[in-house]
């Protein structure tokens, strides 16, 4: 299939599918959500945790079966999507109340199960092997280790384990799946995980090290990332998984099927102590997507979530396969809010809340998708700066600060309107040369090789922007000295370290000042470099920058202090509702900061809003054959509360309501670039019958619309055609 025509939705097989459907049941289903639009659904159960129910796994199957020949009635494919191996293991009443809360959230019980009470904790033997023998180990005690959803866990490296599960998988391709999404192929106790007879074997024997024993050796190694050995051990955890998953596909290949293989993560940015190896097996994807948590509420975050979505992007489209968000609305007016935000990111959408399915709302979005399919089908995004993302100092730098700079510059420029992008360590030159400037935000762990290629994007003209100390570590966690570091990048100014205290920066581009960055941190100073400054804090010069080639570098060694906008949870997994406060809403600082830091890259932007109300966010694509320029915009007044106050998943998102109109608008200009040259503008939205033609004019050799504000109210697209 097309893989961008796929639309994508849920089909949940709980106790009614389970126990009471027939085959008629099960067709007048699928013919539900194909009248919505779907093609192609990823399965879920409240038999997730499939190894809970192995002595189940017979029902199972002829429930997968019977979902299989349905969805095929109607066109619509099958990925059959479970958890790969965690298991439901109460050992007190919480435990017990857990398991019952989220088995009552997915349509069913443990007593629906017979026998599942009383059975949930046997050591059941496979091929003649205790399923007890296939768990990870916690390197801590040499126990079984725990996973955080009060059960046990798998070893991917233990053969056994292996043989018993992909003979599982065999029975599931047997009822016709279409695909298969190996869910939770991840180590867990707390990152101590795994330190089984297998893993020790295989660690020794691909490193050459040996793994500490339980106990005090285990503490002294653990979170050591000057050691080489421990950050051997990081690495061989990922490459663990990621051998695990191409063993799925090599599997089923070796039986002859070519499966579909979508699979998604929520936190790739973040250090993962899982282990999850979702960027080193992305090649192996068909659909590269996020899941935004089901109890995060998504009226606060959603600016979080959306600096999630620029490295699924940039990772599918390095792949050529779609980009995609799961989200889980159970609304219409939160429906819409992230179908926007999904389209206005260049993504496909998904969507379920749990245990049901959203189809009857979704059709309306859907159709509106088909008729613009040309506008949201593999949207290409325009973008004058990337950051770089780096796995390395994600998951192998201590107290590491990169991934709390990813999110501060991407949420600052987003909510700016400055559209951005993300590179990887190891893209090429030719990929990085695509953008005005590349972001280095706290790049610690480098090497040399790619030290040098980001040298050599400086000198023929490009921009990089770093901060922190770069490069002072090497991949295997060794030191490297900054002087180093800095010859390679062809930077001569050294900073002076000072005592660390609190400032506020004043940024002067070009020795014209522009405002102040508040609530900094001063650590590193540079002397006698007044010249070469642009960032002053009350010691003396904060940030340099310096010619090289034809290029520059910004440099701030101090680092930058970013108060990001965070997710936040309200569990939905509880039998009542559950009410949370908000946080500040400190997203005027960082628009301050980053309107103020991305002042070198203003003549660059794609679009420049001359008028745009202030609570409207835009980003800017073209279409895929790049004969239209889109322009998405999402009213977001009112979305994330100004102040905190008390909400919960119920309360509505303001600005898609069906009946918000804004308090006070006025028109939205804006002007392209000057190399755009255009024939005509509309603007499509689903709130519309019709595209609205938009007012176009040429003032001082640009192109400049003008968006009258009541043509729209919640979202928009602006559609122009380029000559």
């Amino acid at each position: 299939m097309n893989k961008w025509e796929a639309k994508f939705g849920f089909f949940w097989y709980n106790d009614d599918e389970l126990f009471k459907f027939t085959q008629k049941d099960f067709d007048e289903k699928a013919k539900r959500i194909a009248d919505a639009g779907i093609n192609i659904v990823m399965t879920f159960s409240c038999t997730h945790f499939r190894w809970t129910f192995y002595r189940y796994w017979d029902r199972i199957l002829r429930c997968i079966e019977m979902t299989v020949k349905a969805c095929h009635k109607y066109g619509i494919k099958v990925v059959e999507h479970h958890s790969s191996h965690l298991t439901f293991n109460p050992q007190c009443q919480d435990d017990w109340d857990y398991m019952e809360r989220i088995l009552h959230a997915r349509g069913s019980s443990i007593a629906s199960w017979e026998g599942l009470a009383e059975t949930v904790n046997d050591d059941i033997c496979i091929n003649g092997k205790p399923i007890s023998s296939f768990r990870q180990i916690d390197g801590r005690t040499g126990k079984h280790a725990w996973s955080n959803y009060r059960g046990y866990c798998m070893c991917f490296n233990n053969p056994d384990y292996r043989q018993a599960y992909f003979q599982y998988l065999e029975r599931v391709y047997q009822t016709g799946v279409d695909g298969i999404m190996t869910d939770d192929v991840q180590y867990f106790a707390q990152g101590h995980a795994c330190a089984c007879e297998y893993c020790r074997r295989l660690f020794k024997e691909e490193t050459g090290y040996d793994l500490p024993e339980p106990g005090k050796a285990w503490e002294a190694f653990w979170r050591d990332y000057d050691n080489p050995v421990y950050i051997a051990w990081e690495r061989f955890r990922r490459k663990s998984t990621e051998r695990f998953q191409r063993a799925v596909n090599r599997h089923f290949e070796d039986l002859g099927l070519h499966l579909l293989r979508p699979n998604y993560v929520s936190g790739a940015l973040n250090s993962n102590p899982t282990a999850y190896c979702f960027d080193m097996g992305s090649d192996l994807w068909d659909w590269i997507f996020q899941e935004n948590c089901f109890s995060t509420l998504i009226r606060v975050s959603w600016p979080y979530w959306y600096v999630e979505s620029l490295h699924r992007y940039a990772l599918a489209r390095k792949h050529g396969v779609p980009s995609m968000s799961l989200f889980y609305p159970d609304r219409e007016d939160s429906y819409y809010f992230v179908w926007a935000l999904a389209q206005s990111w260049g993504q496909m959408l998904t969507v379920t809340p749990e245990g049901y399915d959203l189809s009857s709302i979704e059709k309306k979005y859907r159709t509106f998708e088909k008729k613009y399919d040309r506008i949201y089908s593999d949207q290409q995004k325009i973008a004058p700066v990337a950051l770089l993302f780096s796995l390395n100092n994600a998951y192998y730098v201590k107290a590491q600060k990169h991934t709390e700079e990813i999110f501060g510059f991407g949420q600052g420029m987003y909510l700016s309107n400055i559209p951005v992008d993300m590179v990887f360590d190891d893209d090429p030159l030719e990929k990085l040369e695509e953008y005005a400037m590349i972001v280095l935000p706290n790049l610690v762990m480098l090497d040399e090789l790619q030290i040098t290629r980001l040298r050599k994007y400086a000198e023929q003209g490009g921009m990089l922007f770093i901060t922190g100390l770069p490069g002072i570590k090497a991949q295997d966690g060794t030191t490297r000295p900054l002087e180093k570091v800095l010859s390679l990048l062809g930077i001569t100014s050294v900073p002076k370290k000072v005592t660390a205290e609190p400032s506020n920066f004043t940024v002067k581009y070009d020795g014209e000042e522009s405002g102040t960055i508040l609530g900094q941190q001063s650590e590193y100073i540079f002397e006698d470099a007044q010249n070469k400054g642009f960032l002053f804090a009350e010691k003396g010069v904060a940030g340099i920058w310096e010619k090289v080639g034809k290029g520059r570098i910004y440099w701030i060694p101090s680092g930058l202090s970013l108060d990001i906008l965070r997710p936040l949870n309200a569990d939905r997994f509880q039998r009542t509702e559950v009410r949370v406060q908000t946080p500040p809403n400190n997203a005027d600082n960082i628009k301050k900061t980053m309107r103020l830091l991305m002042s070198p890259v203003k003549k660059a932007l794609p679009v420049a809003f001359e008028k745009i109300a202030e609570d409207r966010v835009a980003t800017v694509y073209l279409s895929s054959d790049k004969k239209k320029l889109i322009v998405h915009v999402v009213n977001t007044e009112n979305v994330y509360p100004k102040t905190p106050v008390m909400i919960g998943h119920s309360d509505l998102v303001p600005s898609f309501v069906s009946d918000y109109r804004p308090k006070e608008s006025e028109d939205t200009v804006l002007r392209l670039r000057e190399d755009f040259q255009i024939s005509k503008a509309v603007l499509i939205s689903p709130e519309n019958k019709e595209e609205i033609g938009i007012p176009v004019s040429v003032q001082e050799g640009s192109y400049v619309l003008s968006i009258p504000m009541e043509s729209f109210y919640s979202y928009a697209a602006i559609v122009c055609d380029l000559e």
